[in-house]
């Protein structure tokens, strides 16, 4: 399994994701067009720990799993 992190810049947040997750979606995300607006998908990362270890490069305010599924 991998993970995605996503990187919001409008709430100063990155999510980590598993890949089949609902609302990464092997890092497509839940639009179906795909949009640099507010954020962007990085990844795929070999595990947990990569995809939080790149989290915490972006230097957001909140780094975390997802609510979801639990990454």
């Amino acid at each position: 399994m991998s993970f995605w992190v996503y990187e919001n810049w409008t709430h100063k947040k990155a999510i980590v994701h598993k890949s089949d997750c609902s609302y990464c979606n092997g890092g497509r995300g839940v639009h179906s067009e795909r949009s640099d607006k507010n954020g962007k998908w990085h990844g795929p990362f070999p595990d947990r720990e990569a995809a939080f270890k790149y989290a915490r490069t972006t230097n957001r305010e909140d780094i975390r799993a997802c609510n979801v599924c639990g990454a």
